[in-house]
């Protein structure tokens, strides 16, 4: 994965400095934490000018291969009381342990081919890793199947901002890629 530090700042609207050098790294071998959403203050009906009480964030971590959830929730809250938050309450809701497939089989190499034929290799990027939810896990440790996945995007997606979007071509170029792709499998 190629990720240009400037262009990703310009895209994204980041003001600060990165904490990392090796963006392309970060994104594709640690693991992320989301702020899914907040929540703080007094939110019925009227108006109310208070100071809130309380404030409640739902976060979500995607990890990397061999992390567990469990000790990574603790290692989190253990973060927080080291830097001086011990008043932040951490809830384990559910996880999932992060995960890689066999980069060297078959069908994930399959997959890579039929990316490069309809795309170029240049417009083809194999990511070893993607912070990405979903049934890998499930599918790869309990089933003992390859896992490989496809996405579509450009630059200026601002994935998971409130004006996400796709170019209506690259998601019709990906559907082709996804028949050839299954007709090849078959």
């Amino acid at each position: 994965m190629r990720c240009n530090q400037k262009e990703l700042k310009e895209n994204d609207g980041i003001i600060e400095e990165l904490i990392t050098d090796d963006v392309s790294s970060a994104i594709v071998c640690e693991p992320s934490l989301s702020i899914n959403g907040l929540s703080a203050g007094y939110e019925a009906d009227g108006i109310k000018t208070i100071i809130p009480g309380f404030a409640k964030a739902k976060l979500d971590c995607r990890l990397a291969p061999c992390q567990d959830p469990e000790e990574s929730f603790e290692k989190i809250q253990a973060q927080l009381e080291k830097n001086g938050y011990p008043d932040i309450r951490l809830t384990y809701l559910t996880g999932q342990p992060g995960y890689r497939s066999d980069v060297h089989s078959p069908f994930v190499k399959m997959v890579l081919r039929q990316a490069e034929e309809i795309f170029g290799s240049d417009g083809t990027s194999y990511v070893l890793n993607s912070p990405i939810a979903g049934p890998a896990y499930a599918f790869g440790r309990n089933l003992k199947v390859p896992i490989a996945g496809f996405g579509i995007g450009y630059p200026g997606q601002k994935m998971h901002a409130s004006n996400e979007n796709i170019r209506l071509s690259d998601f019709c170029d990906a559907a082709w890629y996804l028949k050839c792709l299954l007709e090849k499998y078959r």
